[in-house]
């Protein structure tokens, strides 16, 4: 937790006040994490199986209109701040299971593709994830330095919003992170985060 200072300042620069004329969409959600440690280095000898492992996640995020909401495919910036908890169950010589528990920041593009049912609209979002390490456990207290402090992956999914009333709505959609930076440190680094994310939530337009 002593990063935490440094990261309440940064969610509070990724969510800026709107200007007035902005079309803004909060979004509370939450759901269920799927993740893996995915293993670039094969090691015959001593091989390690990593299981996925499914924990609860919950986030916020704001959506920024940058073109007209009523145009087709229009187009928008979201910036989400999400408790990630990532790792992985291990089998083979090495049992157990590894906890990470990151703060997820994305700075994801909303393509917002309108259905033949007004009220529904899916919702295609891609872009950069960047991930600060919050606590790291296992069966063994991880060492100081194990893995990396930031962790950075591409980010994109889908999601499907209905507009209940014009101040409310409900989404449901999935996030998959692929992990770009080796979760762990040192010389030997071999590891990523794979994780989907399933998550709903609720819509409250505040533009």
């Amino acid at each position: 937790m002593k990063r935490l200072p440094t990261i309440l300042v940064a969610a509070a620069v990724l969510f800026p006040a709107p200007p007035a004329s902005a079309q803004t969409t909060l979004s509370l959600h939450g759901g269920l994490n799927l993740s893996v440690l995915s293993n670039e280095v094969e090691d015959s000898l001593l091989p390690t199986n990593y299981l996925r492992i499914s924990r609860p996640q919950f986030g916020l995020s704001a959506t920024y209109q940058l073109t007209p909401p009523d145009r087709i495919n229009s187009l928008g910036v979201q910036l989400n701040g999400t408790y990630a908890p990532r790792g992985a169950d291990l089998q083979g010589l090495s049992r157990g299971s590894i906890r990470l528990d990151y703060l997820e920041l994305a700075v994801l593009a909303d393509v917002r593709v309108p259905l033949v049912i007004d009220p529904l609209a899916i919702h295609i979002l891609i872009g950069p994830a960047f991930g600060w390490l919050m606590s790291c456990e296992r069966e063994q207290p991880c060492l100081d330095g194990e893995f990396r402090s930031l962790d950075y992956g591409l980010s994109f999914g889908g999601n499907l919003e209905v507009a209940v009333t014009e101040a409310f709505g409900i989404m449901a959609g999935f996030q998959y992170n692929a992990g770009l930076s080796y979760a762990d440190a040192g010389d030997n680094a071999s590891r990523k985060n794979r994780t989907l994310a399933l998550r709903g939530g609720i819509l409250i337009p505040i533009g």
